[in-house]
């Protein structure tokens, strides 16, 4: 008797090595797994589906694949267990916070909460698209937080939401595995599926796709083959609520400018998405470097995954504006790996160009081509409407250069018609760079300074769960928290990487534990080890432009640090009580 071949799709690497892991443990089973969540899982399984008996896969996922296949999907619950460690870690992260999903999730939810007597807010989602109006209203009431799936992991984003995604454990698993091996052995094998995809003509010319209002094609002219990653992006736009919206996606691909206008198009009382595909060869003779262009999926993924927002009044006045079509770009300031990219980010998503290319400017990686093509080229994007634009690194330029982008600028009006973001590295208290401090005159830069994150050290337990719940999807460990100890040492750190540092100690801590909290000897050990990845120069003088009472609590953190976070020796060595060293490093007793 043949082996039963399974296909497993998860919305994350963890669940993928789950389920090799446990198809391992069992005979008689070929299973080959990937990572694809929502659209990219459906694209998976109509890549791969018919070479398989069945699939497994999850959520919103496996309800998307069911519509375009005729094989079995199994579906990993959510068990209790699941649902109660992703509670744990809500409730040391946020006051308030609430849980989302689908009816697995929240009949697991309201077991629990009769069981063990909590009171939790939860709130069924009937239909993907209801996941914006709950998350709005949730957000008014003042939720910081949300346990939820991936799908409504994406959308909190938007909101400005914190999220925890629940994952699923090795029983789930193994769960589901056993279910598929049943139904194969009663389900008769499906005949092979009627090849859909077409060859794509090579001529040059303009690619028309247009789609229905469910998100299906219904006419295609081809003009020249579209690659893999663009054909990605217009299914994905095709599928959002708002795919109608007239507007333009730009795509730099191998050395070619992709322009796809997005046009609706009404027709025997009808709705139709209209896409028209222009490219534009040549315009580098390698990959674009400094040039990258991002869809809205593509800013989440490669940049809020782990975004944690945080309390800085300045961002949060911003947000507002921003939100209201505030016409002045923004200078973001901060010591390095303070997250500016991350912050650029986040203020495109909650910007009202969220649905349109995210324009990544780098001028350290970017070519002299680059350059030229972005000055003087009358397809240059700064020349487009209704984008955002994110420049950064603009010390690498040389003087000439610098001069021509800022006249560029001015001249085409870009700021006028765009959403401009720059960001320069400056910590704070020092002084404004001469070119930034130029753009800022020029431009009538609006400017926010990002803080280290030694000045956010009543954040760090927030954060940590933050990340630890980031690195879980990849580190398939059972870790539920941090010891208060540990939270401690973290606390009392310099943090001299910011947050960059700061998310590799948590997986190395994540990599190290093997207990279910995280312990301060952990915590100590790794910090240790830190002690040798310090940034040359960084935070190597005191700030003294602080109060006396900041200078004194900087002094006790890199004492401890020193003193390898032995809080007798520090104590010991500053002549004081151990007392008296946590009254100066704002811990209770």
């Amino acid at each position: 008797m043949r082996n039963t071949r399974i296909l497993g799709i998860a919305p994350y690497e963890g669940i993928c090595t789950l389920l090799r892991q446990s198809a391992g443990q069992m005979p008689g089973i070929e299973l080959e797994a990937y990572t694809g969540n929502l659209d990219a899982g459906v694209e998976i399984a109509r890549r791969l589906g018919d070479q398989f008996d069945c699939i497994i896969s999850r959520g919103g996922t496996a309800n998307l694949i069911r519509q375009v296949t005729a094989k079995p999907v199994v579906e990993i619950e959510f068990s209790a267990c699941d649902v109660l460690q992703s509670i744990n870690l809500a409730n040391s992260c946020s006051k308030k916070w609430a849980i989302v999903g689908f009816e697995p999730i929240t009949k697991n939810a309201k077991l629990l909460s009769t069981l063990l007597h909590y009171e939790l807010t939860i709130c069924t989602l009937e239909r993907q698209e209801d996941a914006k109006g709950i998350l709005r209203n949730l957000k008014a009431q003042g939720c910081q937080t949300v346990v939820c799936d991936a799908i409504t992991d994406i959308s909190a984003k938007h909101y400005g939401i914190n999220s925890i995604l629940i994952h699923s454990s090795s029983d789930s698993v193994m769960a589901a595995i056993e279910e598929a091996v049943h139904i194969c052995a009663i389900t008769a094998r499906m005949g092979e599926q009627k090849q859909f995809f077409e060859g794509l003509l090579t001529a040059a010319g303009i690619n028309t796709l247009v789609f229905n209002r469910n998100g299906e094609c219904v006419f295609t002219s081809s003009a020249f083959p579209l690659p893999p990653e663009l054909s990605d992006i217009i299914r994905q736009q095709a599928s959002l609520d708002d795919a109608g919206r007239s507007q333009t996606i730009q795509k730099n691909i191998k050395g070619s400018i992709y322009m796809v206008e997005v046009r609706p198009i009404h027709f025997a009382q009808d709705k139709y998405f209209a896409f028209i595909v222009a490219c534009q060869r040549g315009k580098t003779t390698k990959r674009a470097a400094g040039i990258q262009y991002y869809t809205a999926k593509e800013v989440n993924d490669a940049f809020l995954s782990d975004f944690y927002i945080g309390r800085n009044p300045i961002l949060q006045k911003y947000e507002q504006l921003n939100s209201s079509g505030f016409p002045h770009p923004l200078m973001i300031f901060g010591a390095p790996g303070t997250g500016k990219a991350q912050c650029a980010a986040y203020l495109h998503v909650k910007g009202p160009y969220w649905n349109s290319t995210y324009i990544d400017c780098d001028f350290a990686r970017m070519r002299e081509k680059e350059l030229g093509y972005l000055l003087g080229s009358i397809n240059s994007p700064v020349w487009s409407n209704g984008h955002t634009f994110y420049f950064h690194h603009l010390d690498a330029m040389l003087e000439e250069q610098f001069s021509q982008l800022l006249s560029s600028l001015i001249e085409s009006g870009l700021c006028r018609r765009n959403k401009v973001i720059f960001s320069w590295v400056r910590g704070k208290g020092e002084g404004i760079p001469r070119r930034a401090r130029t753009i800022m005159d020029r431009l009538s830069c609006y400017t926010l300074q990002l803080p280290a994150l030694r000045d956010r050290a009543d954040e760090i337990p927030q954060l940590a769960v933050k990340y630890m719940n980031a690195w879980s999807a990849d580190v398939p460990k059972q870790v539920l928290g941090f010891c208060p100890e540990a939270l401690r040492l973290m606390e009392a750190y310099a943090w001299p990487g910011n947050l960059l540092q700061f998310k590799r100690v948590i997986f190395q801590a994540i990599c190290q534990s093997d207990a279910p909290y995280i312990s301060s000897e952990t915590i100590r050990d790794v910090l240790e080890q830190e002690q040798g990845h310090l940034i040359p120069g960084a935070d190597a003088s005191l700030p003294l432009n602080g109060t006396m009472q900041e200078i004194k609590q900087e002094v006790a953190r890199r004492v401890l640090v020193q003193c390898g976070n032995n809080q007798s020796k520090a104590a010991q060595r500053l002549g004081i009580g151990r007392t008296t060293l946590w009254r100066l490093l704002g811990w209770k007793k």
